[in-house]
């Protein structure tokens, strides 16, 4: 039991840790979009090692979450207008 107890405060510990870093280094929506490869690296796991089938709708369900993964990754460029100057030229 106290092994059990230790691994997986370890292994939460860590990857805390982990997800702080990246939330510090990339800002809270890149770091949210880390939680969302869980399922993809389920799926991968899964069939690796449990011999799970896959399928289409699977194959998708993954391309889909890896493509809102890589749009919310993708860098605009910046507005340089400041906000005040914006609204009151607008107005």
């Amino acid at each position: 039991m106290a092994a059990v107890t230790v691994l997986g405060a370890a292994g939460t510990g860590v990857a805390y840790l982990l997800y702080y870093f990246v939330m510090n280094k990339l800002g809270a929506v890149r770091a949210a979009g880390v939680t969302l490869l869980v399922p993809v690296t389920a799926v991968f796991w899964g069939v690796l090692l449990l011999d799970e089938t896959i399928n289409l709708t699977i194959v998708v369900g993954m391309i889909v979450i890896l493509a809102g993964i890589v749009l919310t990754n993708l860098h605009r460029p910046a507005n340089r207008t400041p906000a005040v100057a914006r609204d009151s030229a607008a107005a």
